[in-house]
């Protein structure tokens, strides 16, 4: 059981960067001109 709850907790810090990695990019993306954001998106 402890090594489940340890995958489990890496699956989730995993998904947490992942999310957080994506919102500043799109952050990043949105300040940007538009020309990074139709390559990114297509």
């Amino acid at each position: 059981m402890d090594t489940l709850r340890i995958i489990v907790q890496r699956l989730i810090t995993i998904f947490v960067v992942v999310g957080v990695a994506t919102f500043f990019l799109a952050c990043l993306i949105r300040l940007l001109p538009g020309d990074p954001a139709s390559i990114m998106v297509s």
